[in-house]
């Protein structure tokens, strides 16, 4: 693809991360969701072994703090338990990747305001995280839920009622559209399709086109899903997704992909589509441990956004610690 097409995705995801409800302060990042539903996560500092701590905490008055230790699963067998220490605070027992309990989450929480790094051992093995921008990840997280000057704040406490904190609002229900059945045809109709679209066919910037991979998937209604790579790059590829309808005039327009449309609206990074939902992964490196993962469901009224979590710091777990900045549920069938 041109140089030009594929820094626009790419700026288009960067505009599109700039838009959602997450931070970053120094070792630690936060990030709250359309429920107001906040996560938090602090990493040790670039080149230590991997290790973090993980809180969440859902939106409402009186709502508990979760915080778990997550260590790199990726290097080595992981201890079945481990003494975490934090300042003063030293948790016995603590086991990797499993809730901590509520007592000792509350004895830890104010330490990790206070210090510099939160110490894991297990027999001769060491990590590190660092405590970093712990402060102002978890006063943004209280300030995103309301909670400042609250006995149930984290950093600020105060004596404001409790019924003042920001209620959690409504998880969106989606209802997926009954999908058509494939036809024998259909390669026909992408090829007929990819006519109608013409010029505006960002794989014909390409030096050999012809090469890159184009697909149509039956929707509902008697539209279809056209999807036209554009690029591939070192360690991932971008598509553009056009709807269009099965018979003449087939009309293709770009897709609408909420909340992509303002910015590269129907581009997706190495996207996919299976039993009624459009993916997209942007890695922000060759590794899956950072990136942002999109899927949207088709739906009556076109796609919907179904979920959206964001791994914003590169920091060595295999898989990444994401966050979730949307969620969605899906109605019964």
């Amino acid at each position: 693809m041109k140089a030009s097409h594929w820094i626009g995705i790419l700026l288009g995801l960067v505009s599109n991360a700039a838009n959602a409800v997450d931070f970053e302060y120094g070792d630690w990042a936060v990030a709250c969701d359309n429920t107001r539903r906040c996560e938090a996560v602090g990493f040790q500092r670039d080149g230590g072994e991997p290790v973090a701590l993980f809180l969440e905490r859902d939106a409402g008055p009186d709502q508990p703090v979760s915080l778990t230790l997550m260590l790199d699963t990726g290097r080595g067998k992981v201890p079945d338990k481990v003494i975490l220490t934090v300042g003063q605070v030293i948790l016995h027992d603590v086991i990797p990747e499993q809730v901590i309990n509520t007592d000792d989450a509350a004895k830890l929480i104010p330490a990790l305001l206070k210090g510099e790094r939160a110490e894991v051992r297990a027999g001769t093995r060491h990590w590190a995280v660092s405590l970093d921008g712990a402060s102002a990840a978890l006063l943004k997280m209280d300030d995103l839920q309301g909670r400042v000057g609250t006995p149930g704040a984290l950093v600020r406490k105060g004596t404001k009622s409790e019924s003042s904190v920001l209620r959690a609002l409504p998880v969106p229900v989606l209802r997926a559209a009954r999908l058509d059945r494939a036809r024998p045809g259909d390669e026909r109709l992408l090829a007929a399709i990819l006519k109608a679209i013409g010029k505006r066919d960002c794989s014909r910037d390409e030096d050999d086109p012809d090469r890159r991979e184009r697909s149509l998937h039956r929707l509902s209604g008697g539209k279809v899903l056209v999807m036209i790579q554009c690029g591939q790059g070192a360690y991932q590829s971008g598509s553009d997704v056009w709807i269009a309808n099965g018979k003449p005039p087939y009309a293709p327009v770009p897709a609408v992909l909420p909340p992509l449309e303002a910015n590269h609206g129907n581009s997706v990074t190495n996207g996919g589509f299976d039993e009624g939902q459009l993916s997209s992964y942007n890695k922000w490196r060759a590794t899956i441990e950072c990136g942002v993962s999109t899927s949207w469901l088709w739906t009556a009224q076109g796609f919907k956004l179904l979920d959206e979590t964001r791994a914003t710091m590169c920091r060595g777990f295999p898989e990444g610690i994401a966050l979730r900045t949307w969620t969605a549920n899906l109605a019964p069938k």
